[in-house]
């Protein structure tokens, strides 16, 4: 196999050599058939990273912009057992959220005791169910079906660490007050914007062509992109943690 180096500085952080050589092609014959040619790879990279941007991204580009350094350490901790265990055992939407922030919080404080480390999760409520990552654009276009004139929550569960331990915790709420939907409109909402949104939960992202679909929002509008940043800035600074 040939692997080929990323020369654009912005797609480094985001890529590694296993993503390069296995998950840029939808299959083996096409990578057998692709012209090594290192402007077109380069190009192949940026279009498939396009909609690949995880949650934990996401959180991170809300941090740097409010001038708040972090580092992304992924927790590996297998959160669709844990939610499905959760589940069974009737826990709350928004107990759920709070529950898997700090189960990665603390797996990733145990590992590094002097930081603090901040664990989120957001989980997403229609009439007392959950919603979940769309697996194709079919099944996009139903979920937002069904959210059609409708409201869902967002909860967005946020929980500090120290020394393996949690300090501090705190649940965003946010409800999306969606707009009644023309099939027509969903299902060409959902083909212009897959790529973008079949890594939201929702099926949409607020800060995009999302926006539409929705005639009214409540509460906390950092809580429907990921997290409730505004009150875990307000914590690091009493704790010094980030400068004035």
């Amino acid at each position: 196999w040939a692997v080929w180096k990323v020369d654009s500085e912005d797609l480094k952080p985001l890529v590694n050599i296993t993503y390069l050589v296995i998950n840029v092609f939808e299959s083996e014959q096409q990578m057998k058939n692709f012209n090594w040619d290192q402007a077109r790879f380069n190009s192949i990279i940026k279009s498939r990273l396009k909609g690949k941007m995880s949650s934990s991204s996401i959180r991170k580009q809300l941090f740097e912009k409010a001038n708040v350094s972090v580092k992304c350490v992924k927790p590996n901790v297998d959160e669709e057992s844990v939610k499905a265990s959760l589940l069974m055992e009737k826990y709350k939407a928004r107990d759920i959220a709070d529950a898997l922030a700090e189960l990665k919080a603390t797996k990733v404080s145990s590992m590094n005791p002097a930081n603090l480390v901040i664990g989120c999760d957001q989980i997403l409520e229609l009439e007392g169910s959950i919603l979940k990552k769309p697996a194709s654009k079919e099944k996009a276009i139903d979920q937002i079906l069904t959210m059609s004139g409708k409201k869902h929550v967002a909860y967005s569960g946020a929980v500090i660490c120290e020394n393996g331990k949690p300090v501090w915790r705190f649940v965003g709420k946010a409800e999306l007050y969606s707009n009644h939907y023309k099939e027509d409109y969903v299902t060409k909402y959902v083909n212009r914007n897959w790529e973008s949104i079949k890594e939201s939960v929702g099926g949409y992202k607020i800060e995009e062509e999302g926006s539409r679909l929705f005639s009214k929002i409540t509460g906390d509008f950092f809580s429907i992109l990921g997290m409730p940043l505004i009150e875990i800035n307000n914590y690091l600074s009493t704790k010094g943690s980030i400068d004035e």
